[in-house]
């Protein structure tokens, strides 16, 4: 999975921001802090994820290249597939067992309110 043909997934992560209204309050919004290719695991076991699929849920893993702004994401995230339009949840971000010190493996749910 960890090889670079196997990212054909066009992503982009966006971290939660708060924005003043008009009226004075503070509204939540979305502010894309980068994008970058990866390569999509789709799971299938695991009681929890065959909950989320009954649910309309899909669990994914995202392998990314590991850099800074990579580094950065936590589970507060969303993650965009740019070509699809889906929108996922950040659930784990953790190195990738295969290569720890090159790429991140990145938990994501999409289907689910933040």
């Amino acid at each position: 999975m960890t090889r670079a043909g196997a990212m054909r997934h066009r992503v982009a992560f966006d971290a939660p921001v708060e924005v003043r209204t008009d009226t004075g309050g503070f509204s939540k919004t979305w502010q894309e802090q980068f994008f970058t290719r990866a390569g999509f695991q789709f799971l299938r076991g695991g009681e929890g994820v065959q909950a989320a699929r009954l649910a309309g849920n899909q669990v994914i893993v995202a392998t990314i290249r590991s850099h800074a702004a990579a580094k950065a994401v936590t589970p507060g995230y969303r993650m965009r597939d740019r070509r699809t339009g889906v929108v996922y949840n950040v659930r784990t971000v953790e190195p990738n067992k295969e290569k720890p010190e090159q790429y991140l493996d990145v938990m994501a749910e999409s289907g689910v309110a933040t």
